[in-house]
């Protein structure tokens, strides 16, 4: 029985590990081939066996499955001690000299960032992470003269889309010459699979058509759940951009490229996509119309959407019967969930709207349940401050009905 509990053990452990981060296994020389090929950065845990904090990181950190789905994804890894073999010649060379140190190192075997002492938890050394892949605009403006210029070697594409990525600039025209670099054979490799899937962020990339065209092999590496993330998120990117630039046409191309995609609940996605446009974009007519069509069909008995829609109409809205259908949508979210953020919301659409009497006691209720769940009641008193202030005056009450299909 003990043997069959200690396998167990060891399986449960080896499992976890799996999740991890994966330590490439080969000399520092092969890392940087390998580094170049797949146009990553190398991280090397540089340390010593007699170190506390390099063992607490090593079983801690290193193993769970948040560091490894970040580090796996972004850099070849490397683990070296210091104090032997390779490692004596890669202290000497970048000047360790305390530990751990933790070395990002492009694959010309220089270093792009450098920090000292251990991570406690895999954010802390997320974060380290994503610092390193953070160029610098120096750094920039060389690769843009660079590909100006006609470099068209795989290694450097790869390298400037990724740093292209990290300042959000277009990529459209490196990722169409990285896929027309690569050799049918290259096409074909996971990892130069893997990298246009990460690092397509628009409809408009050639790489949209790339990922369609290895579909199936891309699925099957990273999972259907994760590919249809990725899909809504080129999709809503997209959409986003279009809205800053008041681009309809790529309003419209993000939703047929999910069309054509297919991810789960895509037709949600679709309508969702809509009223993220309208609603970054200001047009709150076609917002209005988006907006009630994506309540009514997708979130129907959902109270928090209904408050963070109505919210934003009383923001942003001025025209009376859209704040009452508003209030309406308010009025479902109080049957659904009689809370003190759906009470307020509805006093000050009420308020907005000049029905006074009836803001005042939707205010008052709200601090009453607000009791009960040690909100910050400010807003609510100024508001109800307010409300008395306009019957006091003797405003005169509008009272416009609107009925929710």
């Amino acid at each position: 029985m003990k043997r069959i509990i200690l396998l167990l053990i060891t399986l449960i452990s080896l499992a976890v590990q799996a999740q991890g981060i994966a330590f490439f296994k080969g000399t520092f020389d092969e890392a940087k081939a390998k580094a170049k090929k797949e146009g990553k950065l190398i991280f090397m845990d540089a340390y010593a066996t007699w170190c506390g904090p390099c063992k607490r990181m090593a079983r801690d950190v290193f193993p769970t499955k948040e560091a490894g789905d970040y580090f796996n994804a972004n850099f070849v890894n490397v683990k070296m001690d210091m104090e032997k073999g390779e490692g004596r010649g890669l202290a000497k060379k970048y000047g360790v000299r305390s530990y751990p140190t933790l070395l990002f190192i492009d694959y010309n075997g220089d270093v792009v960032y450098e920090t000292k002492g251990a991570r406690r938890n895999a954010a802390g050394l997320i974060e380290v992470g994503k610092r390193a892949l953070k160029p610098s605009k120096s750094k920039l403006v060389l690769l843009d003269g660079q590909f100006e210029e006609g470099n068209r070697e795989i290694s450097f594409l790869k390298e400037y889309i990724s740093a292209k990525n990290a300042f959000g600039q277009n990529t459209d025209d490196a990722m169409a010459a990285l896929i027309i670099s690569m050799s049918a054979d290259e096409k074909q490799e996971i990892a130069n699979q893997k990298f246009i899937y990460t690092n397509t962020q628009s409809v408009n990339s050639a790489g949209v058509a790339f990922i369609n065209s290895n579909k199936a092999s891309l699925i099957k590496e990273i999972g259907k759940e994760n590919f249809d993330k990725k899909m809504n998120t080129i999709a809503l990117e997209t959409a986003s951009k279009a809205a800053k630039e008041k681009n309809v046409e790529n309003l419209v191309a993000a939703k047929a490229f999910l069309k054509q995609m297919k991810p789960k609940d895509f037709k949600r996605q679709v309508s969702f996509i809509d009223t993220k446009y309208y609603g970054m974009a200001k047009d709150w007519n076609n917002y209005d119309k988006a907006v009630s069509k994506y309540l009514k069909k997708y979130k129907k008995n959902d109270d928090e959407a209904y408050n963070a829609v109505a919210w934003n109409y009383y923001m942003n809205i001025d025209d009376n019967n859209k704040l009452a259908k508003a209030e309406k949508w308010m009025q479902k979210a109080v049957e659904i969930n009689n809370s003190y953020s759906n009470n307020l919301t509805q006093s000050y659409l009420l308020y907005k709207m000049e029905r006074y009497s009836e803001a005042q006691d939707a205010v008052e209720y709200a601090l009453i349940l607000s009791k009960d769940s040690a909100k910050n009641t400010k807003n609510a008193e100024i508001l109800k401050s307010k409300i008395e202030t306009a019957l006091k005056a003797g405003k005169k009450e509008v009272v416009i009905d609107y009925k929710v299909k």
